[in-house]
């Protein structure tokens, strides 16, 4: 908690000495400077829980377990829970096309990006031709279609000409009957340009806000 927000209750917490170190998700310290134990009530719920005081550039924040407690959050294992009642089961189809509905556009189309991307490779790179991978002959058939899926769908695109660069693929048949299909671009990754972006810290979008 702020010290700050701690400041403007008309009732005053025991300041105790800080009980444990605070790290964000850098793993940067945090210093704090004493604990206290605040009640915190949501509609019918009330906890009594331990806070760390930290400065003022600082926001107030509620851990994990005491939003579950609360039921701010709730964590979803299943899309569709095969012990819900009837009536649970429905609530949460409605529940699910709302926020379909919503967001219709996330759920739309192969999430492409709305530019074409260039790959810069480093100067010294040395191009790497892969054999192909022998396909069982069952499979055949069904990666033929699955590519020209992929292909018809704009995903990958049929190169006949010669390339530089080959990587070796592999199809594995999945417990529903469809394939996977991967290729292993190893030492294409090797000699790629990497772009680097710095994850902004917390304080720095708090001040920015």
């Amino acid at each position: 908690i702020e010290w700050s927000d701690l400041e403007s209750f008309h009732v005053k917490p025991t300041i105790l000495p800080s009980a444990c170190q605070l790290l964000d998700y850098n793993g940067n310290v945090i210093a704090a400077s004493g604990s206290c134990q605040l009640e915190v009530a949501h509609r019918s719920l009330k906890a009594n829980l331990p806070f760390e005081i930290v400065g003022s550039s600082k926001a107030s924040l509620l851990g994990v377990q005491a939003c579950k407690f609360l039921n701010f959050v709730q964590r979803v294992l299943s899309l569709s829970p095969a012990d819900a009642s009837a009536s649970q089961d429905t609530d949460f189809r409605m529940q699910l096309n709302a926020i379909i509905n919503r967001y219709h556009c996330v759920f739309e189309g192969m999430g492409t990006l709305p530019y074409t991307y260039k790959i810069l490779l480093k100067p010294n790179a040395t191009p790497v031709v892969h054999a192909p991978r022998r396909v069982p002959a069952p499979l055949k058939d069904h990666l033929k279609q699955q590519l020209q899926d992929l292909q018809d769908q704009g995903v990958i695109s049929k190169v006949t000409e010669p390339t530089d660069w080959v990587s070796s693929m592999v199809c594995v048949k999945k417990p529903s009957g469809e394939l996977r299909i991967c290729i292993d671009p190893k030492d294409l990754n090797r000699n790629i340009m990497r772009e680097h972006y710095p994850i902004p810290k917390r304080e720095e979008l708090t001040s920015e806000m």
